[in-house]
């Protein structure tokens, strides 16, 4: 059964947003990212026990501003894991956008937004981010993806376009499973 949970006020609360990450680690559900005005790399916690949400302000490395990702929490209840997604407009794109029509100027925008395939790692505990860089194989750029941490795997399944280069995209239903 469904309630309406209200929240203690703290830091605020996320902006409103389409598109984030979100994952449960243990008592805290974890946002991160999503379209607001734009891409956006905030990353929010939900306290379960506490109701209240806490903006994250890691020191060091962060992701990039992306939507469109994926967020996998691991089996010991420590990290988070980021995966893929869409980020920010091309810089020089945005200078040739006069004169299109609106819908044609959104589907071009989204095909020129740069789209990624690396893996970040949150620690719960430190609050740090590190980037994860795998030595033979990477997986190829997606976005509206899902991912699923399971005993040592995060699982990413694939319903949405894949891009292989360029505006080129095709559609793909893979799951990948990485070693972590």
């Amino acid at each position: 059964m469904w309630r309406q949970v209200k929240l203690e006020p703290h830091q605020g609360e996320p902006p409103m947003r389409t598109q984030s990450a979100s994952c449960v680690l243990g008592s805290k559900v974890y946002v991160f990212g999503g379209l607001g005005s734009g891409a956006s790399n905030q990353m929010w916690a939900l306290d379960t026990v506490l109701h209240r949400w806490e903006r994250l302000l890691p020191s060091g490395p962060r992701p990039p501003a992306r939507s469109a990702a994926s967020l996998a929490g691991d089996a010991d209840g420590h990290c988070v894991y980021l995966f893929g997604g869409l980020g920010r407009v091309k810089r020089d794109y945005l200078k040739k956008r006069d004169g299109v029509p609106g819908a044609t100027l959104r589907t071009q925008l989204h095909a020129q937004r740069e789209m990624h395939s690396d893996v970040w790692r949150f620690d719960g505990t430190s609050k740090r981010w590190e980037e994860i860089t795998f030595i033979h194989m990477s997986p190829p750029p997606r976005r509206g993806h899902t991912a699923t941490f399971c005993s040592g795997l995060q699982l990413v399944a694939e319903p949405e376009l894949s891009q292989d280069g360029g505006a080129e995209a095709s559609r793909s239903s893979m799951v990948l499973t990485v070693a972590l």
